[in-house]
């Protein structure tokens, strides 16, 4: 690795574990998996949405960023579905009866769920592409570092992503009534709207 590449590893790996880690729709997600359904049967999803992240982030590579700037209106029309899919989701998780038992019709959001989101959700494109912007070198090392930056994204998002579930996770453990779960979901609900507004500003 050369001296140019090393010296982005830093600062890249903290933007990475800032893009993934701090809150936002992919992670309140996460932690109403978690919560709901337990570590194991979050998985599907977890994976999902890191599997989507780091196909997003390739194509990005490739030069699919290029549509914001041949069709502005794309990144709009984005942020509307996102909204859109958020608000459906933070209502539906709102409004759930409270689950106590094992035997549950609903299930949790799978592999596929996680995946596809990322292609509608502005905050993965927006430092999708700002990590390619600022951390991949031109020329011959063009291709390392946008090998460095999909590693880095891989394993930081990882990490962020089990945290967040592992957070749901022991909510899960403390609610104990349904009373308890109602408070909990109407919570999440309005964090996930909350999470609206990173999208919109």
């Amino acid at each position: 690795m050369n001296e140019q590449l090393m010296a982005l590893l830093l600062p890249l790996t903290v933007f990475t574990i800032t893009a993934t880690s701090t809150p936002g729709p992919n992670n309140m997600l996460l932690s109403a998996n978690g919560a709901r359904f337990g570590f194991r049967a979050s998985m599907p999803f977890l994976l999902g949405i890191r599997f989507g992240n780091l196909l997003l982030v390739l194509l990005l590579s490739l030069g699919l960023g290029a549509l914001f700037t041949h069709y502005p209106n794309a990144q709009q029309g984005l942020k509307v579905l996102c909204i859109g899919y958020l608000l459906y989701l933070a209502a539906k998780i709102a409004l759930a009866t409270p689950e106590l038992d094992s035997q549950s019709q609903t299930r949790p959001l799978g592999f596929w769920h996680g995946a596809g989101f990322q292609f509608i959700n502005p905050k993965t494109w927006m430092t999708g592409l700002s990590c390619l912007s600022a951390f991949t070198l031109v020329g011959d090392d063009y291709f390392y570092s946008v090998l460095m930056v999909m590693v880095a994204w891989s394993l930081t998002g990882l990490v962020g992503s089990v945290f967040w579930v592992c957070c749901g996770v022991a909510m899960r453990r403390v609610l104990k009534s349904p009373g308890h779960w109602k408070m909990f979901n109407f919570t999440l609900a309005l964090a996930i709207v909350a999470s609206i507004f990173l999208i919109v500003k």
